[in-house]
């Protein structure tokens, strides 16, 4: 019985050096004041006409020592989203969200003053598209994410946000949340 007992734990102490017990790198994790925060971890998304859709909420804030600029909507820039959504390590591929923008022109950019912050509503929305090329796959829609924001530090001569001066992206990005069905 001791030969037995003894066989099958070096068995499993010999399975468990030849087996990769690492879990893949997250992404690393943010501290607790991290300027674009979502108000949860998790998001469902529900059918819509059309596709699927969430709401989530997020807040900026702007900690540093200068004000920073969303982008307006001049007619003298190009209209770029506010914000868009990227997969979070470990997840890869592509995001199936579709965002649509709608500029009238005239809104200068928006100025967002040291220690001042702002919450936003924002809507992860992901259509059907059944003649996509390439398809789209319903695992593109899932996974884990975060909200990047498009914010600058300066303005142009037209008051619109100077492209040429966007904050890193690790300045303007959202913790890591999940999107499921």
């Amino acid at each position: 019985m001791r030969h037995f007992l003894l066989s099958v734990i070096l068995t499993v102490f010999g399975l468990a050096s030849c087996t990769d017990m690492t879990a893949p790198a997250l992404d690393p994790p943010e501290p607790a004041g991290s300027p674009l925060r979502t108000d949860r971890l998790e998001y469902s998304l529900t059918r819509v006409p059309g596709g699927f859709g969430a709401n989530l909420v997020v807040t900026y804030t702007n900690q540093g020592s200068r004000t920073v600029y969303l982008p307006g909507c001049a007619l003298e820039q190009p209209v770029s989203p506010m914000y868009g959504f990227v997969r979070a390590v470990p997840d890869t591929g592509r995001v199936i969200s579709s965002i649509a923008w709608t500029c009238v022109g005239g809104v200068p950019a928006l100025a967002i003053p040291p220690g001042a912050g702002r919450t936003d509503t924002i809507r992860f929305l992901s259509l059907e598209s059944p003649h996509a090329q390439p398809p789209e796959h319903p695992h593109e829609r899932v996974g884990l994410m975060r909200v990047v924001y498009d914010i600058h530090g300066s303005i142009d001569a037209n008051g619109e946000a100077d492209y040429r001066d966007r904050l890193p992206e690790s300045d303007r990005r959202s913790n890591v949340f999940k999107i499921t069905y």
